[in-house]
C-alpha cells in the first residue's frame, strides 16, 4: 500500500507541531559567482524521524535565475520530484510532485565562491503550480499555487529557504539541513550553467 506525503506532512515531520522559522536573510548581495542563470542537474532529499524514512530526487531541468535581491524559478522544463520510503508502521510511502510555470522570491547570497543563502518566503509571487499524487498513479491528488504555499511557510524540497552554497563559473551547489522535534530533512541541489 502506498501513501502520500503532502506538503503539510513534509513540514510537520520536521517540526512536529512546532513552527519552523526561516533564518534571517543573508545581508550581502550575491557576487558574480552565484549571479546568473542555472539549471538543476541533480537534486536529492532525505527525511527521517518518528519512524519515517524517505528519500527523493527529481526536478532536473528547473531553471534558476539569481539576481542581487531575488531568485526566479522557471519549471517549464522540470522533471517530477519523486519520494519513496517507509512510514512509522513500516508501510510503504510514495509520492510525486510536478512543478510548472514560474515563481520569483526575494533572497540573497552571502559570500563570493561559498557561503550562505536565505530566501524571504513571504515575498514569493508567481503563477507556478504544483500537482502532486501518490506513487504508482499519474492522477494528481492535490494542486496548489507554489508562491502561496511558500508564503504560508510550507517547505518544498526543490526550493531551500536557507542554507549553504559553493559555486564556480559553471556549477552551483546549494544544500541545507533542518532538524526539528519530529525529525530531519536534508536537501542538496546541484546546478550547471
Amino acid at each position: 500500500m502506498s501513501k502520500r506525503l503532502g506538503r503539510a506532512g513534509f513540514a510537520a515531520l520536521v517540526v512536529a507541531g512546532g513552527v519552523l522559522v526561516a533564518p534571517a536573510t543573508a545581508s550581502a548581495a550575491p557576487k558574480a559567482c552565484a549571479l546568473g542563470t542555472w539549471k538543476v542537474s541533480k537534486h536529492t532529499f532525505t527525511l527521517t524521524g518518528d519512524g519515517l524514512k524517505m528519500t527523493g530526487s527529481g526536478g532536473k531541468g528547473t531553471k534558476l535565475t539569481i539576481s542581487a535581491k531575488s531568485l526566479k524559478y522557471d519549471f517549464s522544463k522540470s522533471t517530477k520530484v519523486v519520494g519513496k520510503g517507509t512510514g512509522p508502521g513500516g508501510e510503504d510511502l510514495g509520492s510525486w510532485g510536478k512543478y510548472t510555470k514560474t515563481m520569483t522570491v526575494g533572497g540573497a547570497f552571502k559570500g563570493k565562491k561559498s557561503g550562505t543563502f536565505a530566501l524571504r518566503p513571504k515575498t514569493a509571487k508567481g503563477s507556478a503550480v504544483v500537482r502532486g499524487g501518490d506513487a504508482g498513479s499519474s492522477t494528481p491528488t492535490e494542486t496548489y499555487n507554489l508562491a502561496k504555499s511558500l508564503r504560508a511557510g510550507n517547505l518544498e524540497p526543490i526550493i531551500p529557504f536557507s542554507g549553504k552554497f559553493t559555486c564556480g563559473k559553471k556549477s552551483l551547489h546549494q544544500w541545507y539541513k533542518y532538524t526539528g522535534d519530529g525529525g530531519t530533512i536534508k536537501v542538496d541541489v546541484w546546478f550547471k550553467r
